[in-house]
């Protein structure tokens, strides 16, 4: 009780420095529960290594988790550029109809796309670009899965998505330039 009133009034070291070490006692009951603020902890420290530690321990003895506990832990393999492992937690976030899914689809695309695989990418981000929690995500991916559709050979995806981006989106001229290249490539005028 004490460590949850420590992380409720956010003091982590606190939570650190009293919890971690009764992990180590065999007459430790909600060891589980434990684990996980010590590693929400870490967590809210940056200190992801042993966040990860703890949060990874918490997972495994857990029956369910919780979106937000697969996104802090998909976070924290991200963070760490630990990226196969965040793109689990991360996609069974992936179709929630809430601001961690939007969220985490834009992370699994930047993923995807870091590790070269444009069409997961794409979808990643055509999924981001459906919800309205965050405006600017939604704006970048919608732009993202366009310009990704026009460098898969979908010309007429691209061609229909960058002609609707309007003169006030941040993307625009990027998408004007875009649209430009498309049509003299494909000479589809």
């Amino acid at each position: 009780y004490l460590a949850q009133i420590y992380f409720k009034n956010e003091a982590y070291n606190d939570v650190i420095q009293y919890a971690e070490p009764k992990l180590a006692l065999a007459s430790l009951r909600n060891k589980t529960q434990i684990q996980k603020i010590i590693g929400l902890s870490y967590l809210a420290l940056e200190d992801y290594d042993k966040a990860l530690y703890h949060l990874d321990a918490y997972a495994t003895d857990s029956p369910k988790l919780t979106e937000n506990e697969f996104y802090q832990i998909g976070m924290a393999h991200y963070n760490l550029q630990q990226y196969d492992k965040a793109i689990a937690f991360f996609g069974e976030l992936s179709h929630q109809n809430t601001a961690i899914g939007q969220v985490s689809n834009y992370l699994s695309g930047s993923i995807y796309l870091h590790s070269g695989d444009k069409r997961k990418a794409q979808a990643a981000y055509k999924q981001a670009s459906k919800y309205d929690f965050f405006s600017d995500i939604k704006g970048e991916s919608n732009f993202l899965y366009y310009k990704l559709s026009a460098e898969l050979s979908e010309e007429r995806t691209a061609i229909n998505g960058l002609s609707a981006i309007q003169k006030d989106d941040p993307y625009y001229f990027e998408a004007q330039n875009l649209l430009a290249q498309i049509l003299l490539r494909s000479k589809d005028y």
